[in-house]
């Protein structure tokens, strides 16, 4: 995984010293990893979308569960684990079976929330005995006394993420439940001293204008950055305009063979001016209380404005991070997808090797339609986004 955030604005610090110049020189960091993907990118497209390494150093995101014990109502996996079905999940010898065959160095736990898998436990302490680097993202919100117990042996959890709306009553409103801020504050505060944490807030219109008030609950937590991440909207056309060009290309059905997992949010609820001022208000305040403000993607923070029109894939070459990272998303049965959003299955490690899946007709066809259409049209504001060269 990436040199975090956080460690590199420390390392920006020990260096250059006064923060301002720490944080010029973080800025400059940040500037370039996204221009050396971006040059990485620019070489996948010139080869046409191809892939010489095969699967070899392919890394995963795995949603080991899709259950979840909150009620986002922006929550990526909308309505898709209610339906029929798709609350099962493997039994932990299953779960072992892949990863072994896959030969993780490491992996990243997602969920809904991960807490949720009866065997996460399990899971956790078999793969720190095999030394696979361990990230987590979490509510924090589950954790009892012989939980932390169980965490805190393990020796191979390199992050953990918390996922926090706004202060106590914003981020309880949006969770749909009264106690969690409380729940995931006690959570931050006792696994910083076991593990590197961070805190990652989604950018909605119920929080945009208390933004600020984030980094001070940050700083009194003893925090060095707080990630902000601009939401993920997608308007019906960009779904219409996704599924056309799919069939088109690809022969898949809508539903049958390829699903958009995600919600329609035609308007974000607030004007471009309101989210312009929000970011840069922000901005400053971390600089007034010595945190980060980390506004991603980068390619957002500097292109708001495109950002916000969704104008994205009319005006940029635009760069998918899972094709220069070689990252692969696992669902709670073992399929392969490309991303979460985007629901193809392209083969089932229980069934299949990964370099069966990397290497299949129908992934390879795909990964190169990407490079072709510069990404599909409800890729316009992806929450993970790069760009390979800049405008168009």
């Amino acid at each position: 995984m990436a040199t975090s955030p956080g460690r590199a604005r420390k390392l920006a610090l020990k260096v250059f010293g006064a923060p301002l110049i720490g944080e010029a020189a973080f800025s400059l960091f940040e500037q370039y990893k996204y221009w050396n993907q971006g040059r990485s990118g620019s070489l996948w497209l010139s080869q046409g979308g191809s892939d010489s390494k095969g699967a070899r150093g392919i890394s995963a995101r795995h949603e080991i569960t899709l259950k979840c014990n909150l009620h986002c109502y922006f929550c990526y996996q909308g309505d898709y684990r209610e339906e029929s079905g798709r609350l099962d999940e493997l039994p932990f010898e299953d779960v072992m079976g892949i990863y072994e065959r896959m030969g993780l160095k490491s992996i990243g736990l997602v969920g809904s929330e991960v807490f949720m898998y009866k065997k996460m436990y399990e899971v956790l302490e078999a793969l720190d005995k095999k030394g696979v680097d361990i990230y987590l993202l979490t509510n924090g919100t589950l954790f009892n006394e012989q939980a932390y117990d169980r965490l805190f042996r393990l020796k191979h959890v390199r992050r953990i993420i918390y996922s926090i709306d706004g202060p106590a009553e914003a981020h309880n409103k949006v969770r749909g439940n009264p106690k969690a801020f409380q729940k995931t504050e006690e959570a931050v505060l006792r696994t910083m001293k076991h593990f590197p944490v961070g805190t990652n807030t989604v950018v909605l219109k119920e929080n945009l204008k208390i933004l600020p008030s984030l980094l001070e609950i940050g700083k009194s937590w003893g925090l060095t950055d707080w990630t902000f991440t601009f939401e993920t909207r997608y308007r019906k056309r960009d779904f219409d305009e996704t599924y056309g060009l799919v069939q088109k290309e690809m022969g898949w059905k809508q539903g049958a063979d390829f699903t958009i997992n995600e919600l329609v949010r035609e308007e974000p609820g607030y004007a471009f001016e309101e989210l312009e001022e929000a970011v840069e208000e922000t901005v400053r305040a971390g600089l007034r209380l010595g945190i980060k403000a980390n506004f991603t993607p980068f390619i957002w923070r500097k292109n708001l404005r495109t950002y916000y029109e969704g104008t994205s894939r009319e005006q940029m070459t635009l760069l998918c991070p899972k094709l220069v990272n070689r990252e692969v998303t696992i669902d709670h049965l073992g399929g392969v997808h490309h991303c979460g959003v985007y629901r193809h299955s392209f083969g089932n490690l229980r069934e299949r090797s990964m370099e069966e899946i990397w290497e299949s007709p129908d992934y390879v066809r795909f990964r190169r339609l990407l490079g072709k259409q510069n990404l599909l049209p409800a890729c316009a504001r992806c929450c993970k986004m790069q760009f390979a060269s800049g405008p168009r």
